[in-house]
């Protein structure tokens, strides 16, 4: 099973236990109930490929939702979160003694928004700024926060430099002595170094007239 796909399995009248490999990522799971369906469910995982035990999961679209391990009973439709990293999952299904559950599930890697939308992929922007005080290395997005997770700076002489949102401050002054000088900072994955502020661009600003090149990447966050 790829990240991503959508996977669907009915449930009737028969046990069926729905296994896949989860690849160290999340799963969202859809479980449509048509006409009082009346099995239970359980979401379990595995070490070993036998032995089997439940695992948390998140009740999706309930307001500030608590972890449970506990067997799903008298069941409408719903979607589920379970957390990752996961390796072989089961979605363990009891026999109902009326109509179907319908389960559709997919692996959400970690790096991915896991409330059921994927993030969009990561852009890039050239930094290039050699005037003092603050350029555009990003233009504002409407509705959305710039989110650098990358970056690539250096230096053509003694300069400092900052990087703002808008015009708030989102690092501390970075100081840099000579030509070559500068820094690659990478965030771990799934996240980023820091927020900006919704509508408003990514700046780079330089203490003095000193030419600084790089390039960035990032991502958009509602």
């Amino acid at each position: 099973m790829a990240a991503g796909d959508r996977l669907t399995t009915v449930v009737t009248t028969t046990a069926k236990n729905i296994d896949f490999n989860a690849d160290g990522g999340a799963a969202l799971v859809d479980l449509n109930i048509a006409a009082a369906w009346d099995g239970v469910v359980d979401f379990q995982g595995t070490f070993d490929g036998v032995n089997y035990f439940n695992i948390a999961y998140l009740t999706w679209a309930v307001l500030d939702p608590s972890r449970s391990i506990s067997q799903l009973t008298s069941l409408a439709t719903a979607r589920y979160l379970l957390p990752g990293p996961l390796t072989q999952v089961r979605i363990k299904c009891g026999a109902g003694t009326v109509g179907s559950l319908t389960a559709i599930y997919r692996i959400v890697p970690l790096g991915e928004d896991q409330g059921g939308a994927f993030l969009p992929p990561p852009k890039s922007a050239i930094i290039s700024a050699s005037a003092a005080g603050a350029t555009q290395v990003v233009a504002a997005v409407t509705g959305k926060k710039i989110c650098p997770i990358g970056y690539v700076c250096t230096a053509a002489g003694s300069v400092n430099w900052k990087f703002q949102s808008a015009g708030t401050d989102k690092t501390g002054l970075l100081y840099h002595g000579g030509k070559g000088e500068g820094e690659a900072p990478v965030a771990p994955p799934g996240a980023w170094l820091w927020e900006g502020g919704v509508n408003e661009a990514l700046n780079i600003n330089l203490s003095g007239a000193v030419a600084v090149g790089g390039h960035l990447q990032y991502v958009e966050r509602v």
